[in-house]
């Protein structure tokens, strides 16, 4: 469905779950806006929301907290919602771009950028119980610097948890 609606700036993220990565860009320009990796729960759209991540060169770590509690509270059970997500993403990168634009700060135009990504997958206890969280937990995803090593790039990614079943 989501191929459907997105095509070639959707991907699966893996084969064992339903995740998917949604590349976003400016639809005038088509400078990379971000992306936004979801996590679809078993019982979405019934019971529990989809889990967001957002990765953006355009947003603080404060921002994608913001942006990301702002989806996840505008999940209603029954209701689908990552088609509305992408576009409050968007409009929400395309607010911060324009500020920065207007007050003289640099624009970046693509993910190679030297602006480090800060990205945040956010569970709230609505969204989250039915994956082991307990209620109120965050999880914060952190990102190191990449490292090149001839022609090899790696980068570490990390997420604290707590519980065996966040994992």
């Amino acid at each position: 469905m989501l191929k459907a609606i997105f095509g070639d700036a959707v991907r699966k993220l893996d084969s064992f779950s339903l995740a998917y990565s949604i590349e976003l860009f400016d639809e005038h320009s088509q400078n990379y806006f971000g992306t936004l990796k979801v996590r679809i729960p078993s019982t979405y759209p019934s019971e529990i929301g989809p889990i967001p991540e957002v990765v953006s060169p355009h947003l603080s770590q404060e921002d994608v907290f913001k942006v990301a509690d702002e989806m996840i509270s505008s999940f209603n059970p029954s209701e689908v919602v990552v088609y509305q997500w992408v576009d409050l993403l968007k409009e929400f990168i395309r607010s911060r771009v324009e500020a920065k634009n207007e007050n003289g700060q640099q624009n970046n135009e693509g993910p190679d950028e030297e602006k480090k990504d800060v990205s945040c997958s956010t569970l709230s206890s609505k969204h989250g119980e039915g994956l082991g969280c307990q209620a109120g937990t965050t999880l914060v995803w952190h990102h190191g610097e990449p490292i090149t090593d001839r022609k090899s790039t790696f980068q570490a990614h990390f997420v604290e948890v707590f519980s065996k079943d966040q994992v």
